[in-house]
């Protein structure tokens, strides 16, 4: 898969994600009726998060360091943790802002893969 189709996959896939939440109200994305008591906008901290971490990946390696993946100090092994970590400390944040990183978030993944 080249760059073009990296980044027509991951536009695609960002809008369906936008025309999905697009469906529900500020209230259904703050209820927590999801798995572990996730709601939607949780899911969506989560997300960003890990675009994130996907942008450090690819800055890191960019820079010919090998990448501390996932996370510093965590391994594959232990996602888990890593995750209801990630989960705790976005649980407080409001939806707007939620909303507004996530945004961010993506907008920076996908200038990273822009520029590769």
């Amino acid at each position: 898969m080249d760059k073009a189709n990296v980044l027509e996959k991951m536009q695609a896939e960002r809008a369906k994600l936008d025309g999905l939440l697009a469906t529900l109200s500020a209230e259904q994305m703050c209820q927590t009726t999801l798995e572990n008591e996730w709601s939607v906008k949780d899911v969506l901290a989560h997300i960003a998060v890990w675009e994130r971490r996907c942008v450090g990946w690819i800055q890191a390696g960019l820079r010919g360091e090998k990448p501390d993946k996932p996370e510093q100090g965590y391994t594959w092994e232990d996602l888990v943790t890593l995750n209801e970590k990630t989960f705790l400390e976005n649980r407080g944040r409001t939806l707007n802002d939620v909303q507004a990183d996530s945004r961010l978030a993506y907008q920076q993944l996908l200038e990273q893969v822009q520029a590769l």
